[in-house]
């Protein structure tokens, strides 16, 4: 990739603070995951308007390959959000309820 596109790539939020990371996350796209971390080194714990990163999207929409990828690559799972809900809260409320 492109000096300048990586650096654009990792910056581009909407308007909601999400990273195209976040939007992998939630839809399960782990080589996308893959690629934006290592190539255009998206920040893993990237936190939008109310503290959730892209770990906390993986989980409740069942894309475990994907947290799985984001853990090994450096994601907090005891990263909370600002009501302090861990990616395990996610977990928990979206198995049980």
């Amino acid at each position: 990739m492109g000096d300048g596109l990586a650096e654009t790539v990792a910056n581009i939020k909407d308007s909601n603070g999400r990273t195209a990371l976040h939007f992998a996350a939630v839809g399960g796209r782990t080589h996308a995951c893959r690629y934006l971390m290592a190539e255009a080194k998206v920040d893993v714990n990237a936190r939008v308007g109310k503290g959730a990163t892209p770990l906390h999207y993986s989980i409740p929409t069942y894309h475990y390959p994907t947290a799985v990828h984001l853990r090994e690559n450096g994601a907090k799972p005891n990263g909370a959000t600002d009501k302090g809900l861990t990616p395990m809260h996610f977990a928990v409320k979206r198995c049980c309820f």
